[in-house]
């Protein structure tokens, strides 16, 4: 393990690992998208000197929806300039799917690429979901392969965010590489004190029960949240994580980003359809939920004064309805 200051750190030097493998002296990333809005940033930071999105598309578009998204990644590692760095996102944000056999996918793409290429996978939203095989097989090619990094966290479920606690896990040799770019080689980048948390919040006594109450409480947070915006006549997709998609129409969801929702504005390949625009609700507590709630319902409503795409039409006439 690598430790780093929270999983933003572990991206950007990650990056630094991946650029100094490069022979290039202007380094690529390739980056699965829609993805975190501040991950640029980040990769930039570590030293990519140009970034490529790879579109991943609607999991929910049909059972091999992913694949287009594999192919297309493989024909970009396959080419005339391949990247230094490839990030994905698994499980991934914003949809929250958890793409089944993801590590099988990925092994068998490590075995056709360039070695020198740096896969990070980051895992952030990881404890969220129910452990399965796949998860058992990207791990062991971690600890496996010097072309694969995952990335985890300790601010979400484990409740460590003001420790501001990252790290990555890699094979001896890689993990080698990541301490290259830390301040002291690593030894004082993070303190004692720290790590005692960590330790505390992963193999604690009450570790296993604070984290069953984390999810217990999202799990259930959700689905209420869910229901609200099925109440309002939008779409929404249960993720295991503390987010979830939503669908809705363009304009008001840019009204109620812009009024302070909780919601970030992502799109999809090809969708072209404004009237199912995709987003992602984060979840908290009941109160900035309900907060949400309002702002995305005032924004519907004034879209559809002005004409535009408001609340869809069968969900206005029950309104209507119900108004009289």
């Amino acid at each position: 393990l690598v430790w780093c200051h929270g999983a933003s750190d572990v991206i950007v030097r990650v990056t630094a690992a991946a650029c100094a493998r490069a022979e290039s002296s202007e380094p690529r990333a390739v980056l699965q998208g829609p993805t975190w809005p501040n991950v640029n940033t980040l990769i930039r930071s570590g030293g990519a000197k140009s970034i490529c999105e790879i579109p991943y598309p609607d999991p929910w578009a049909g059972d091999d929806a992913p694949q287009g998204f594999w192919s297309a990644l493989e024909e970009d590692l396959l080419g005339s300039s391949p990247p230094s760095l490839v990030y994905l996102v698994h499980p991934h944000f914003p949809t929250g799917f958890k793409e089944p056999g993801f590590a099988a996918k990925l092994k068998q793409l490590l075995e056709r690429i360039p070695k020198d290429i740096l896969v990070a996978v980051d895992q952030t939203y990881i404890g969220f979901t129910q452990r399965t095989d796949d998860d058992e097989v990207l791990e062991n090619l971690a600890q496996e392969s010097n072309s694969v990094v995952l990335i985890r966290s300790l601010s979400k479920v484990e409740g460590l965010a003001a420790v501001r606690l990252g790290y990555a896990t890699a094979t001896a040799s890689t993990a080698r590489e990541l301490t290259d770019s830390l301040p002291f080689a690593g030894g004082l980048y993070v303190s004692e004190l720290a790590l005692a948390g960590a330790v505390a919040a992963i193999c604690g006594a009450d570790a296993a029960r604070h984290r069953q109450r984390v999810l217990g409480f999202y799990s259930e947070e959700q689905a209420w949240f869910r229901a609200q915006i099925e109440a309002l006549g939008l779409e929404a997709y249960a993720a295991d994580a503390p987010f979830f998609p939503i669908r809705a129409p363009e304009e008001a969801l840019k009204a109620a980003v812009k009024a302070g929702a909780a919601i970030q504005r992502f799109a999809f390949p090809g969708d072209a359809d404004k009237s199912r625009s995709p987003a992602v609700c984060l979840v908290a507590d009941r109160a900035s939920n309900e907060a949400t709630l309002r702002t995305l319902q005032k924004a519907l409503e004034e879209a559809q004064k002005a004409g535009g795409s408001g609340f869809p039409d069968w969900a206005q006439g029950l309104m209507n309805q119900f108004s009289k």
